[in-house]
């Protein structure tokens, strides 16, 4: 179970974090806002077990640092995004240049998958990357913006029952 894997999984996916935000500090002193990125794998069964269990713990590190950097009003928040169809899933299945044919195959696949049955696309992440480095949240802080079109509701969409 905790294999070379998981430890490697563990250390890019967490130590990351808190080394990108004491780096970029003295910047976001001067921009009052950080984020960063997650995955709904943190609360769910989307990935394996060292997968989830990092992002599990990558989504409470900026809690904490929310709680650290209050003093110097820098708000810190998090983004949890899935599934967003991106050229990546096409080139993990089969190199780069399958890569756009497959993305309406998979944008097609995602589309089943949530409850509002559109396909997530980056700049769906961005609309809320782009509200968390805005005043608009200076108000809002250790908070995780989960950006997944319903999938961690509970069900696919075609097992969800009429009201």
């Amino acid at each position: 179970m905790i294999t070379e894997k998981f430890w490697e999984s563990f250390h890019v996916n967490v130590a990351s974090v808190p080394y990108g935000m004491k780096h970029v500090a003295p910047e976001m002193a001067k921009r009052s806002s950080t984020i960063n990125i997650s995955s709904i794998a943190a609360s769910s069964e989307f990935g394996n077990f060292a997968y989830c269990g990092a992002k599990a713990a990558v989504s409470h590190v900026p809690k904490f640092a929310a709680m650290n950097l209050a003093p110097q009003k820098i708000w810190v928040n998090i983004i949890s995004p899935r599934p967003v169809v991106t050229a990546l899933f096409g080139r993990a299945s089969g190199g780069a240049e399958s890569a756009e044919s497959k993305m309406e195959n998979i944008a097609a696949v995602f589309e089943d998958l949530t409850p509002l049955h559109l396909t997530g696309r980056p700049g769906d992440i961005a609309h809320g990357a782009v509200y968390f480095a805005s005043d608009d949240s200076k108000y809002v802080t250790g908070q995780n913006l989960v950006i997944d079109g319903g999938i961690t509701n509970s069900r696919r969409a075609k097992e969800a029952q009429p009201m």
